[in-house]
């Protein structure tokens, strides 16, 4: 049985509704502060990181609030044959609140914008494929769920691996490895949830709702009030790896570049 409308008003329960309240106040307050901290900040660039932030829990305080006035409910079959109510809007909602998430992160590592793009890039294919996978019935929800964890994997190589070389030897690589590592985890969250809620059914559409709500608030929310304490207690000079590949270059040091002494000229 496809997904169709709900028209019924009970069948999101009072406790999923006034937590979807809390969770749209919440980001409403997250986003007036980060505006308020960019508007008002004195250290420069600390306002970009602050923007950034602001846009991410602005989105998620929109989604929220639609879906608090039942924007985008759906009625659908379980994997236990039992009538489910979810919202198709929280796909959308993770997709651009934990993609402007991984987008400020990378900035704030001052990483390159390929791997930036990669990790989004990823994060939507995979957040694509779960939608398509609570759309379908039974059994063709699982290798749709594969499919998704298995664009979650690479992104994981780029995010541990290859994103944040530059912060090696400054202030910046204790931040950085624990908002790469807490992304990551609360991400691999994501599917755990579906798993226990879409293909097993081991837990009902009230503690589901619960239960994504949490996760967006440890994801969205506590990521950006991190990047944004960070970003203002970190200094505007070039980072160790940066000043390394900036003296390669060969050009004078009033230009912005350390010069490379070791440069033969031809």
């Amino acid at each position: 049985m496809g997904a169709k409308l709900s028209t019924t008003p009970t069948d999101v329960t009072d406790v999923s509704i006034g937590t979807m309240q809390a969770v749209f106040l919440l980001f409403t307050g997250q986003t007036v502060y980060h505006w308020g901290r960019a508007l008002c900040s004195r250290h420069h660039g600390s306002e970009t990181h602050d923007m950034i932030a602001s846009s991410a829990t602005g989105f998620s305080a929109l989604f929220y609030l639609a879906m608090g006035q039942g924007f985008s409910k759906i009625q659908y079959t379980g994997a236990d044959g039992v009538q489910r109510v979810g919202f198709d809007l929280r796909y959308v909602e993770r997709f651009v609140g934990v993609a402007l998430v991984i987008f400020n992160v990378g900035v704030l590592a001052r990483d390159r914008r390929t791997a930036i793009a990669g990790s989004c890039g990823l994060w939507a294919l995979s957040v694509a494929a779960l939608y398509i996978a609570s759309k379908t019935d039974g059994g063709m929800r699982t290798p749709f769920f594969g499919f998704s964890f298995g664009a979650f994997v690479p992104m994981i190589c780029i995010i541990a691996c290859f994103m944040g070389r530059l912060t090696l030897g400054s202030n910046l690589q204790t931040p950085y490895r624990f908002l790469a590592t807490w992304i990551l985890v609360c991400c691999f969250f994501y599917f755990g949830i579906f798993a226990f809620a879409e293909l097993t059914a081991l837990v009902d559409s009230e503690t589901e709702i619960i239960l994504y709500a949490l996760m967006d608030v440890c994801t969205v929310s506590v990521t950006s009030w991190v990047i944004s304490f960070c970003a203002h207690h970190v200094p505007e000079k070039l980072l160790p790896m940066e000043e390394k590949h900036m003296s390669q270059y060969p050009g004078p040091a009033g230009h912005g570049f350390h010069p490379n002494y070791k440069y033969d000229r031809v």
